[in-house]
């Protein structure tokens, strides 16, 4: 449980920098709903501080379920329908500064 416990410690310290990372390439490239993004944001990181007091105490298979449940709808919810919209943006963005479009995306890659 303490393992268990030290992961989801990490794991919101890793969505708060990936998501101040993302909102400031989503300004960066133009991206037109910004506040949506970060609200978006917003609601996950709470979602999942209310997760990490839901896994207090005795763990159970209903609690693991429900834990695995939100990671499965975080990364099909968020990252693939939602974080997919900075896509374009960001490629315009590659496409003005010269880059070829079958190159990498900088803006994805690039250290904080």
């Amino acid at each position: 449980m303490d393992a268990l416990r030290t992961e989801l410690v990490e794991l919101g310290r890793y969505a708060k920098l990936h998501f101040e990372r993302e909102e400031r390439v989503a300004l960066e490239v133009g991206y037109n709903d910004v506040n949506r993004l970060h609200d978006s944001h917003d609601r996950l990181k709470l979602a999942l501080r209310l997760r990490y007091a839901e896994l207090a105490g005795t763990l159970d298979d209903a609690k693991v379920e429900g834990f695995v449940s939100f990671l499965r709808t975080w990364l099909i919810d968020h990252v693939i329908k939602e974080d997919m919209q900075l896509k374009p943006w960001i490629q315009g963005a590659e496409r003005r500064r010269g880059r070829p479009a079958n190159e990498p995306l900088r803006y994805m890659v690039r250290p904080l």
